[in-house]
Parts: C-alpha cells; structure tokens; sequence
C-alpha cells in the first residue's frame, strides 16, 4: 500500500531540460531553459543560485553516484557542476562552437561520454579527456555495456545518431564501425541475455545483431513494428531483462516481450474505470518512462495527466496487461507532458512547458506501541489512536503536517514525524499534541531512540539528541558493504540491510547502540539467497524475518535468520503468491505473519482470492518455519499494520461522507480466538502455546499447555487448529473435552474412509470449518465427497462444476439433486433443464407437473419435446380419465401399437385394429390381439396372430387344442428347438410317424429320429438321419461355449487370475520348463495362451519334444477356443485339414479363404466352401465365386449342386424370380448329373419340371391353360417344394378380379385353394370388404409369409443330407 506524494515547480521561462540527481538524502532536480539552468531541492525550494553561460544548454545529466550535474552547452563548453561544493569545471576546446547533444555517464561514474552535432565523440574521466572520436552526423544516443562472455569493462559503450551507424568504443582509442541501418536511430538497447544489441530505427524496425569485438556483426533479426501514431515522437523504455516499452502518441503503450515473443498494449481502460465521468480515453500518451526502484510504468498525455501502472510480475517482466496494475492519475499541469525524467532514488519529475510536478511513492507507514497506534494516510496526514491507559478506550483524531512525511515513529509518549529536511517531535499530552523539538536534518530515514533519534545516511548512522548533538560515534558502513537499503525497529532492537546483501542487528535497550552477532551476509554455504528487500526484528531481538528478491522464480520465499546459531530457515509459498511485508508479533517472539498478494502468469489459472492473503508462522530452531494459518484479506484491506495476539490490525481503505478515499485501522481476531475476544490472558498464552507445539507436531507439550482448561469454546478453537495442522488424534481429544457426541461420532465413522485428509475434512465439517474441507478434500481428490459437501451447503454451482470436471461418475444424479432443489424452489424450467441433463426428464417431468397440478403446463411441454416416451404417458393419463380418442391420439404419435390396439379393441372396432396390426407389424400387438381373440373363442385367428407375434409356444398349444395337426407341424418348424421336441411327442403319441422324425431332426434328437425312422422303415429318413450324425462325427472341435469379451480382457489384461491359483504358480511352471502342466493349468485356471507366451514356450524346448509339444499347445489352444493360435499350431504340425477346422471355428472368412487357396486341398477346399455358405454370400458376389470357385477345384460336384439349389430357393423366396430360379436349378442338375447322383438329379429336374410349369402359366395368354395348370399344379402334394402356393392363389385371383367375377365366386376358389395347401387358415370373413387387398403384391407378401419359412428350411434340410 503506497501513497503519492507531490510537489510543483513553477517555471516562468520555458523549460527545455530536465534531469533529477540520483542522491537518496539531497536530491536535487535540474531544469534547463534557453539562457540557464535552474535547480530545485525534492521539496520544490530553488536554489539560491542559477547557471548560465550566455548561450542556451544543450544537454544535462547528473552523476549515477555523487552530486554532479554534468552539462552541455550550444557553443561545445562542458561544464561539471559539485553541488556540495558549489564549485564548477569547465572544458571550452573539446566541442568548440558545436552544441553539445549528448551527455552520458556509466554506472560507476568513472566515465563520461559526449557528442555533438557534427559527430565528435569525446570520453572523459572528470573533465580530462581521454579519447576523441568521429563519426557521422549527430550523435544521439550512447549506452555502457559489460558483455557477457567476451570481455569484462565499463568502460566499453555503443554510440549512434541520426546517420544510422552504431559504433563500438572504449577509452583506449579503439573504435570500430559495428553496423549501420536504413534512416536514424530512435532507441538503442542492450540485450544482456543473448549478448546483443537492440536498435529501433524511424523506419519502426527492430533491428537484433550479437556482439562482437573481433569482426563485424551483421544483423541476425529483423521484427516490424506496428504503430499507428507519431514516429517522431516514438520512445522506447528498457524493463526488467527482456521486455521493451514504447509510446507514439496514441491512447496506450506498447510492450514487446523479447523471451516470449509476444505483444500487447495497456490502454487508458483501466484508468478510465476510476473516473467513469470523465473521458480519458480520447487523451493521448506523449512520453514513458520506468521507474526501477519502484516498478511504475510513468506516462504523460497530451493533457497534462501523469498515469501510473504497477509492475505487479514476479520477473519484472509481464507478458499480459493483467500483470500492471493501474493507479490513479496526477494532473501536473493544463498543456502537454513534454518529458519525464527519474532518479535512481525514485524522485519522478514530470514536465509541461512551464511547470514541473514531482512525483515520490510512500509506502503508507504506521507504528504502534502500548497505548498508541499512529498511521499515515496521506503525504501530509497522519491517522492516532491513543489511549491514557490500557483499560480505556481509544480516542481518534488527525495530525497534519507542513511537509510531506518521509517517515514516521513513536512511544507511548513521543510522535516522530520525518520530512525531506527536517525531523519533527511531538508529545502527547492528555489526548493532546504539543511539539518537542525540531531539527533540520536531511536523512534517509529516522526513528525514535529513547531520548534520542536514530539518523540513517546512505553510508552510516547517528545519534543525536532533540538539539541535534550528535551523541555516540556513528556506525559507518564499508563500501564493500554497500549503502544502506532500508532499517527497521521496535520498542528495543534494530535492524538494517545494505545494497550488498549485508543486515547487522543492534540492541537499542542500553546507553550506547550494541551490535547483535555480526555484519551478516545473505547468504549460505550453497551460496546467495537472493537479494534483501525487507528485513523485520522480532519482539526479543533473536531472529530476523527476511523477504528477499526471487530472481525470476515461480515460487517465493520467505526467510528467517535465526542468530543463536547463525541459520537462515526458508519457506516457499505456494505457486503464484508474491511476498510484500512480514510483520512479527509485538509481544510472542515466535510468531510472524507474511501478506502477500497474487502476481498470476499467462494462461495459468490462480486461485480465487478477492483480496490479498496474509500467512502467519511459528518459527523455532527445531522444525524451522511452519504455518499456521491463512487469513483472505479483503479487497479493501491494503495492508497489515502490526500483529499482536490475538489480532491481526489491518489498514483498511474507506470512503467517507464526502467520497474520499481515506484509510483507517481495524482488528481482525485471529481464527483461533474467535469466541475468546474476552478470555484471560492465561488462557490466550495457553492456546498460544497449544497452537505453537500443535505446528511443530509435539502432541505433548501441545497437551500440557491447555490440559487445565475446562471452557469447551477453547477446546473447539484447539480443534480446529488441530484439523488445520492435520492432527486428527488431536482434534478426537479436543472433541472429547468438548463434549460434542456428534463431532466424536464423525471421528469413528471418518476412520471408513481410505484417505486421511478425507478423515480430516469430515472433522472440519462438523467443526463449521467448511472452507477448510474443501482444501483438504482437494489435496486427496476426493471430489464426490467435496461435490456432497457443496450440495449439502447449497453451493450447487460448485457442485455441478466439481461433477463436470472430476466426479464425473456423479455428474448425472448431482444434476437430478440440482433439479430437485428447483423442483422445490418452484422453479419449474430450471428444474425441467437440470432433468433433462441428469436424464430423468421423461419420468420426472411429468411427475413434477401432475404433483403441481399444472397439466396445461405438462401438455405444453409433451408437445414441445416430442418425446415417443412422453406421448405414451399422456396416452395413459388420458386413457385413466376416460379419454380414448385422445388417448388414442397420443398412442399413435408414440408409435405404441399395443396402446392403440387397447383402445380400439375397447371401441369394438376390430376392422381397424386389424388393420393397423397388420400395418404396423409389431409382435407386442400381434400377441395382444391374439389373446384377445383367443379369449372370444376365435382359436384360428387366435393362432395365426400368435404366429405372426413369434409367440410360436402359444400357438401350437392353441392348434394341438382344436386339433390341427397341419397348423401344429407348419408352426412347430419356425418355433425354437424345445417347442419342436413337443410337438415331435404330440405327432409321436397320435402315431404321425414322419412329421414326428421330422421334428425330432429338427430339434437335434437325431438318435431318437433314427430309433423311430427304422422302426416305421422310413428308408428315406433314416439315410438323412445317417448322412446327418456323419456330419457331425467328422468335426471332432469340441462345443465348448467361447468365452465372452469382457472375461477375455480380462485374462489379457492380468496372465495370472486369482481363482485359487497363489500368486507366481504359473511363472514358477515356467521357469523350471514344466510346459505340459503350464497348458493345464492354463485350462483349468482359464489363462489366456498368447503368442509371446506360445513362441516362449516352443523356443525353450528341446527340439525332440517340440512336435509333441506343439501338438499340446494346439490341443488346449482348440479346447480353450483361442483357434487362432490353434490353427497356427496345426500348420507348424502340417495337419492342415485340422487347421482350417480351427480357422473356421475362428470365423473369420479372409483367413479361411487364404488358407484354403494356399492349401490346395480338396477336403480343405470343401470345407471352406460349406463354411462359406453359412455367411451372407447371396449378397455378396465375392462370396458366390469363391463357393463356386472351392468346389468346383475340389472337383466336388454334389456340393456344387446343392449350393446352385439353395441360389433357386433364394431366387423364388427373396425375389420371386422363377425364371432365374430354373437357370439355377439347370446349373444344378449339370454339376448333380457330373457327380453320378441319379436319386438328386431325378429329384432336380421333377422340381425344375414344376417350376417351369408355373413359368409357363403366367406367361400363357389362354385364361383357361393358365388355370388348368394352377389348379394342376396345387393338386400336386410336392408342390411347396418347388412353388409358392401363394404365388399360384395369386395368378387365380387376379384373373378372377380382371374377369369381374362376383365374390362369392372368388371367396369359393380361394377357399378351394386353402383347403388343399394345408399351410393356414385365411380369414375368409374379410373378402368382402378386402377383394382389392387380396389382388395387391401386398396380400401376396403376406400370404407366403407363413410358407416361406416352412418351405426353406424343408429345402435347406434336404439339401444338407444330400451333401
């Protein structure tokens, strides 16, 4: 928390220059107009004196160390100006009547550099000259330079100008020529990292060359910049290590990040939000400069306005505008910022054309002692709180200084108050100020010492009394120690930090300052630790909090130096968190507390922080530095002003009545005291101590300190330390004595769960510790419980963001919990959103609805959604109240055919459920309406609907009952194989022999179909019966049931199962070669057989036992159903037959077809034929030629035969083609002739007699040929081998309706017909109203239905006994 301090300059003359001195206790600011320079001291006081020459400066620059103000006049004098001495040094010749245009010192100040308008370069060592230079046009711009590398001098510099060549010198006379780019050069830098050099040119090209002083350097990268304001008025500023800042006249700064390779801008956006009724963002950015000391980004604008950004990186180099942080804007004056110019001190001047604003930061500083608290709250005010005694309250009020406050102290009765030239003191007196004393003394920084006053110089340190006599010999600080950084103290002790890394402790209790140990360099064996930027002193002088630089790190670090044994202790805080102040307690040496605030990188996400955060510790030599706790600031809570047990005091930023900004100081109790803000101090010392051995895991001691405490309030605040530091036999003791059942309860059920911070968070939960378990159901990623938590705390948009990105396995019923909340909330399509998510919508939508009773609502929704789901539940709903047309309405629309079919069964009106059952097809209705006709006595339709619902087990049952014995047989041949057996039993005991050996083959009970076909001497079944069983013997692959997808995984995924195997049993067969018993374990223990463990198995056995080996694997390989390895086996074997016995067992067609043409066997060739046709080859022409193709090499003529049957049997069932059916069919009868097969050719060519027959009356033009051969062909009993009847009904039919016939006459025929196929009952009570349907193709579809599955599998079983 910073405040800006300001201060005008008016100038009458126009100011032309402007440099500030680099001093930390005089500094001076320079101003150049056209006839003089003119200085002022940081306060905005002119010097008594001026500069002038007669003619106008040209250029000023101070010295990096000392007060001297080098100048450049128009006429070539240089002049060396020693403020402290008042004395000047001239050089008249060295630029003779040219202007001076530059003035440039290195960073020791050991060497000067200066050129003119013609190009002279001169360095000097004071004012001696020590090299001269030329070079082309007017020199402006000149920077020193260490190369890495490649040689070590600050004495080595580049020069250019407008000409465009950079040169390369040193102050030896060397100087060469480096390169030379197109126009002049606006910027020239320094990359250190690569050992280059930057050069920005008008032409807005980024120019990158490496150095070298031993040949020329070419450039080696060229980048274009994009600009859109002034060039001319372009300036760039170096950052940090690698980042480049320019301004052009536009509305915002450009940054170039060279590691990153990245741009981006920061605009007047954010400014603008601090002052939303005024318009910045038409104003323009003139010039930029960057404040080093303080990390402020520093522009000025076309109005007069100075904008500051903090540098908020932990590298100090951002790479996104998130990482600046804007503040408030300094108005310096009506005209446009012309300049800025800034000291290594952090004095910022800013410049119009009249008037110079000067611009210091101040951290907001406080102190505070027993009895008062004093904070400074603007340059020149100063907030007390002071109190007469510790038992009365504090009064309030405000203290204004004259002079802008540098530093402040105080005592219980003293007030220190520090300006740039002058120490003021101050005494309370009955809630009163009264001044002390006043010393005009310039220093860095001053503090109260007893009767006396610390002064801090750059380089040492006084005492002196109130009538400024020095009282003590200072204490000097060597030059290799460097200048004092900064210095601290309380009530006692001091302590201050050097710029070269050196802190000294002294003791302030006695007479005379006593110095503590020794000058301490910061670092350790290893090393630097980094570089100091804050040291604090505890309450006992023993130990030294340190925050020191990082150097680019991710992590920051907070140090202690302990001086009992000359140690620093680290601790890192967690990633992104950046430390800015440590603060120990006033009175417990042991406890500290670090703030910090968030310094986040790009793209990486932070945490959720609205403010700053401020860490508090407990340090000891034992365990170091252990947390214990974390306190979330808020945004408005800047800084911690002290901690003091058990408070931590804070300033607070406010805003009063009359919308100021002001600050003011708050206690904040610590979370270990909330309740015991009134509690003895014994008690507060006792929970201390308990906190402190809690942290540093000594349960003991932890317990003796507060074992005499009966308060529960305290042992619940020892609780929660104990969760915090993750003791849980802990907290169960502080539970115990809390007398909390249920927190003892949650400690026994916590112990279920795996994990112990999970155990934990349970405990913070019944604690109220809620922010604290989720942290710690975070660490062990136990998000479903972190998702019930939030549930149960009803912070639902984390649960559901918990779901989506970790508990994902939850995500569904955290939606439907999410939707039941809003169910409940009334927040219908909230609710509605979260159901259809979780998946749910269908079933509790509409119970959501119907418990609100808002159904005009529900109907809204059913008929938005469109669900078939939905549609059914409003049928139902409709149908319970009585409904039907609506019910039936809705039905449709769900395309729930059982539902329709109810309703319109319940209207009578069975026309038209017959009729959307047979148009819909669904088995679910065809079964309905079979049990509905079944329960009217109306058995034949009964049966025909229970067929076509495949509920075959009903419909013979419903065929044996009014004894239908062709109705049995036609359906028991579509039923599965238990029903088949059945109704083998039925035909078996009325003594139907033949179509009860039928059905026995049929059903697989061969040997009970051969018992009964020799025993009926149905010659001609029983050869079938024979042909089938030898079918059977030949294939000698067990049956074995495969064993499924998931289980095989498994084996793979895990070679060793766990089934009563110990584990290494199977390795142990391994190792010692027992490979026989290896495979029987593999097949009594189901392990999987792999190729690696195969190839393993052969390769180590002799070569005597591998054929009987193999002939092992191969074996249990087949048993085990991996017939892939199995038929690998059997190749290595050369049983090739048994191979492809495998590979067909394997199923996979390209193996089998490959093998089989590389076997070129014809037993191979025909069992690859015979498993060919068991797939899809009637849609694949691949297929068809290989099967050809096989038998036709295996010279295997009856198989051709019957697969050229089963093409006609296609042909007449899928297409009713019958032409080509008899080009089939002659094919067949060729290859049966070839095969000398007299019985099938015979058969054959009378089934190609008929089909030809059948060709021939649908062709013939005769009516009466045409029905003469139809009613000849239905009388013939074999003709369902050959032709469809439905087919045959078909041709009569059609004639009958294109004659005009009337019904009655059709209904006989048709009724003739059925009663000769002996295939199924047709509903004869329909013709009437259907003569139009039974002529369509669709009735023909129908019609051979039911015979087409009967007919193909009498023809497919014929044809497999003949093969």
């Amino acid at each position: 928390m910073s405040i800006f301090s300001t201060c005008e300059i008016q100038v009458k003359d126009a100011i032309t220059l402007m440099a500030v001195s680099n001093s930390a206790i005089n500094p001076s600011i320079a101003l150049g107009t056209l006839s003089k320079i003119i200085l002022y001291n940081d306060g905005g006081d002119k010097y008594d004196y001026e500069l002038a020459r007669g003619v106008q400066p040209t250029s000023i620059e101070w010295h990096p160390n000392q007060q001297v103000l080098a100048i450049g006049w128009q006429n070539g004098t240089v002049t060396l100006w020693q403020e402290d001495q008042r004395q000047a040094k001239e050089e008249t010749v060295a630029h003779k009547d040219v202007p001076v245009s530059l003035i440039h010192f290195n960073s020791s100040g050991s060497r000067m550099v200066t050129a003119d308008n013609n190009g002279t370069v001169i360095v000097w060592r004071g004012i001696t000259i020590m090299s001269v230079y030329k070079s082309e046009g007017q020199m402006t711009h000149c920077i020193f330079v260490e190369l890495n590398n490649i040689i070590k001098s600050s004495n080595l510099f580049f020069f250019g100008g407008k000409a465009g060549l950079v040169s390369l010198a040193d102050d030896s006379k060397h100087c060469s020529e480096v390169c030379k780019i197109v126009g002049s050069i606006k910027s020239l830098m320094i990359y250190e990292k690569t050992n280059s050099v930057l050069i920005i040119t008008s032409g807005l090209l980024l120019v990158q060359f490496k150095i070298s002083v031993t040949e020329k350097s070419l450039p080696d990268k060229r980048v274009k910049f994009t600009i859109a304001g002034d060039i001319e008025q372009l300036q760039s500023v170096w950052i940090g290590s690698c980042l480049i800042a320019t301004s052009s006249n536009e509305n915002m700064i450009r940054m170039w990040h060279l590691d990153q390779d990245e741009n981006y801008v920061m605009t007047l956006h954010d400014v603008q939000e601090m002052y939303p009724s005024e318009n910045l963002l038409n104003d323009k950015l003139s010039c930029c400069a960057y404040n080093n000391r303080s990390k402020h980004m520093v522009a000025g604008t076309k109005e007069g306005k100075a904008i500051l950004w903090k540098n908020m990186a932990y590298d100090e180099n951002p790479i996104e505008s998130e990482q600046w942080k804007a503040n408030p804007y300094i108005q310096v004056g009506n005209s446009g910022v012309l300049g800025i110019s800034i000291g290594k001190n952090g004095i910022m001047a800013v410049r119009t054309a009249n008037n110079v604003k000067l611009i210091s930061e101040t951290q907001v500083k406080g102190k505070m002692d027993e009895l008062v608290r004093i904070l400074q709250i603007d340059s020149k005010q100063i907030l007390i709180y002071l109190k007469q005694d510790a038992n009365q309250p504090q009064s309030m009020f405000m203290f204004d200084s004259r002079y802008n406050v540098k530093s402040i102290d105080c005592t219980n009765k003293l007030m220190l108050v520090h300006s740039s030239n002058r120490i003021e003191i101050h005494e309370f007196i009955n809630s009163q100020i009264t001044p002390k004393a006043n010393i005009e003394k310039r220093c860095i920084k001053s503090a109260l010492y007893g009767e006396d006053v610390l002064l801090v110089f750059e380089s040492s340190i006084q005492v002196i009394n109130y009538a400024g006599v020095e009282k003590q010999n200072p204490i000097q600080i060597s030059e290799s120690d460097g200048q004092i950084n900064g210095m601290n103290t309380n009530s006692r002790f001091m302590v201050f930090w050097t710029t070269g890394n050196y802190f000294r402790l002294y003791d302030m209790g006695r007479k005379e300052l006593r110095l503590l140990g020794v000058n301490r360099k910061f670092e350790n064996a290893e090393g630097s630790l980094g570089t100091l930027k804050l040291c604090q002193i505890n309450s006992d002088g023993t130990k030294v909090g340190i925050l020191a630089d990082n150097h680019g790190s991710v992590r920051d670090k907070v140090f202690v130096y302990d001086l009992d044994v000359d140690t620093f202790q680290s601790y890192e805080l967690p990633i992104n968190l950046k430390a800015v102040d440590i603060q120990w307690d006033q009175n417990d040496p042991r406890f500290f507390g670090v703030l910090t605030t968030i310094s986040k990188k790009k793209q990486e996400e932070t945490q959720d922080i609205k403010g700053n955060q401020f860490y508090t510790f407990f340090y000891n030599q034992q365990n170091g530095i252990r947390e214990q706790d974390c306190y979330n600031l808020e945004k408005n809570q800047e800084s911690v002003f002290a901690v003091r047990i058990p408070h931590i005091i804070v300033a607070q930023q406010i805003t009063t009545k009359d919308k100021l900004q002001t600050y003011r100081l708050f206690d904040i109790i610590m979370n270990d005291f909330v309740g015991l803000e009134k509690a003895e101090d014994a008690t507060k010392r006792a929970v201390t101590n308990f906190s402190f051995h809690l942290s540093c895991g000594n349960l003991d001691e932890a317990y003796k300190s507060v074992k005499a405490i009966q308060n529960p309030k305290v042992w619940e605040r020892m609780a929660q330390m104990s969760v915090k530091t993750k003791r849980l036999d802990v907290a169960e003791i502080c539970i115990g004595n809390m007398r909390f059942a249920r927190g003892s309860k949650a400690i026994r059920e916590t112990k279920k769960e795996p994990e112990y911070e999970a155990q934990l968070a349970m405990v913070a939960v019944q604690l109220g510790m809620i922010a604290e378990a989720e942290k710690l159901y975070q660490q062990c990623k136990r998000f479903d419980l972190l998702n019930q938590l939030y549930q149960a705390n009803g912070e639902w948009e984390k649960a559901i963001e918990i779901a989506e990105k970790h508990d994902r396995i939850n995500m569904l019923s955290t939606y439907y919990k999410y939707a039941r909340n809003f169910e409940v909330s009334k927040e219908y399509e909230l609710a509605i959103k979260y159901y259809e998510l979780s998946g749910n919508a269908v079933k509790e939508v509409p119970r959501m609805y119907l418990e609100a009773d808002e159904l005009p609502l529900l109907e809204d929704y059913i008929g938005l959604k469109k669900d078939a789901q939905l549609y059914k539940w409003w049928g139902n709903l409709q149908e319970s109240q009585e409904k039907f047309d609506e019910a039936e309405k809705y039905y449709r629309l769900a395309n729930d055919t059982q539902g329709v079919i109810r309703i319109l069964i319940f209207k009578g009106n069975m026309k038209m459920a017959k009729d959307f059952c047979n148009d819909k097809r669904d088995p679910g209705a065809y079964y309905y309406l079979a049990k509905y006709f079944e329960s009217q006595n109306l058995f034949n339709d009964a049966i025909q609907y229970y067929a076509n619902a495949q509920y075959y087990s009903e419909a013979v049952r419903l065929a044996k009952q009014q004894n239908l014995p062709n109705e049995v047989m036609s359906l028991s041949l579509q039923a599965p194989k238990q029903v088949m057996i059945q109704s083998a039993i039925y035909f078996e005991g009325r003594n139907i022999i033949d179509k009860a050996v039928m059905l026995y083959m049929k059903g697989g009970q061969l040997q009970k179909a051969l018992q009964l076909a020799q025993k009926q001497k149905l010659t001609e079944y029983v050869r079938k019966i024979q042909q089938e069983m030898a079918m059977m013997k030949q294939d000698d692959i067990p049956d074995n049931l495969p064993q499924s997808k998931q289980t095989s995984n498994v084996l793979q995924a895990n070679p060793v199962m766990q089934q009563n195997v110990q584990p290494g049993s199977f390795q142990d067969l391994m190792n010692k070669k027992l490979f026989d018993k290896a495979l029987e374990l593999c097949m009594s223990q189901q392990i999987p057989l792999t190729e690696q463990l195969v190839q393993k198995m052969i390769d180590e056995t002799d070569e005597k036992k591998k054929k009987d080996l193999t002939q092992n694997i191969a074996e249990v390989a087949k048993k085990m159903n991996n017939y892939e390895i199995a038929s690998k086996m059997y190749i290595q074997l050369g049983e090739r037959t048994k191979a492809m016995k495998a590979l067909i067992k394997l199923g996979d067609s390209e193996k089998v077809i490959a093998f089989a043409n590389n076997a070129r066997m014809a037993e191979i060739y025909i069992l690859a034929g015979n498993f060919l046709q068991s797939g899809e080859w009637h849609k694949t022409p691949e297929l068809m030629k290989h099967i050809i193709q096989f038998y036709n090499k295996a010279k295997a003529y009856d198989h051709l035969s019957g697969f050229f049957e089963q093409c006609s049997a296609v042909e007449i069932d899928e297409y009713r083609d019958y032409e080509k059916a008899c080009a089939a069919l002659k094919e067949s009868i060729k290859h049966a002739q070839k095969s000398q097969n007299q019985l099938k050719t015979q058969q054959l060519q009378q089934k190609l007699s008929l089909i030809e027959q059948f060709v021939r009356a649908k062709n013939s033009q005769d009516p009466k040929e045409m029905i003469a051969i139809c009613n000849e062909l239905l009388s013939n009993p074999n003709i369902e081998y050959s032709v469809r009847q439905g087919d045959i009904h078909a041709e009569l039919i059609e004639f009958y309706y294109s004659q005009k016939d009337v019904k009655d006459g059709i209904k006989e025929n048709i009724a003739k017909s059925i009663f000769r196929s002996r295939i199924s009952t047709f509903q004869l009570y329909s013709l009437d109203s259907n003569i139009e349907y039974i002529c369509s193709e669709k009735w023909r579809r129908s019609w051979n239905e039911q015979a087409a599955n009967l007919i193909r599998r009498r023809e497919f079983l014929r044809g497999r006994n003949n093969r």
